[in-house]
């Protein structure tokens, strides 16, 4: 129990140093805006970065797994997806801070004197803009993956030719379905839909292939 809640307590220490740490690419990158657009910006960012702290905060006591299913499909999901694309801009703005560390060093030791400052504040706020749109594209493509991609099904037909089939296989047609996940569901209407498509499909015989729920064989309840 005591390790576990020390990893939980490491990883809400990192999600709070991760959300100040991008914001600091946001104050760049809206540096000139007016200041109701600041202010609105402002409130946005902090009202996510609230939301993700006080998930984690919730999940060093009560378990993701043990949550009602809606809060856990979309509130830790919403959660994990907001602190994933930060973490991806804050790797660059560590890049590049780095990079001023190493140049500061060498100025201070070998080049006294020497100001750079115009050059430095324009690399910065370039790399806030990267740092934000490298975040802000796998946000949109995994938040259009959680509300409408986890539904859009998709059949994908394979025609198997090969001399070592028996003959009494040709014309055969197998279906195959996997990572069904119960546990993402609130309702079985998307799951019917899936179920649905597969009885269309006429096939001789039905493989499925894995991932029934998510943590726990509870998740089937009203599913099966």
């Amino acid at each position: 129990m005591l390790p576990r809640f020390l990893v939980f307590i490491l990883i809400f220490l990192l999600i709070v140093g991760v959300e100040f740490y991008f914001y600091q690419a946001v104050k760049t990158v809206i540096r000139d805006y007016s200041s109701t657009k600041k202010q609105w910006i402002n409130y946005v960012y902090w009202a996510s970065a609230i939301f993700t702290i006080s998930v984690a905060l919730v999940s060093i006591f009560i378990p993701p797994p043990e949550w009602n299913k809606f809060f856990r499909n979309y509130f830790a999901s919403l959660a994990f997806i907001l602190f994933f694309v930060k973490i991806i801009g804050v790797v660059f703005l560590l890049i590049d801070d780095g990079i001023r560390l190493i140049r500061f060093i060498w100025r201070y030791f070998f080049e006294t004197g020497k100001q750079d400052a115009k050059e430095g504040i324009s690399r910065l706020k370039f790399l806030s803009y990267i740092s934000l749109s490298l975040a802000a594209i796998p946000f949109v493509s995994l938040i259009y993956g959680m509300f409408r991609g986890a539904f859009k099904y998709t059949v994908h037909k394979v025609s198997i030719k090969s001399s070592k089939i028996p003959r009494a296989f040709h014309g055969l047609k197998i279906v195959q379905v996997s990572d069904i996940h119960t546990g993402s569901f609130t309702d079985t209407s998307a799951l019917e839909k899936a179920f649905d498509i597969v009885m269309k499909q006429g096939a001789d015989v039905i493989f499925f292939t894995g991932d029934l729920v998510n943590n726990r064989t509870e998740e089937t309840a009203g599913f099966v």
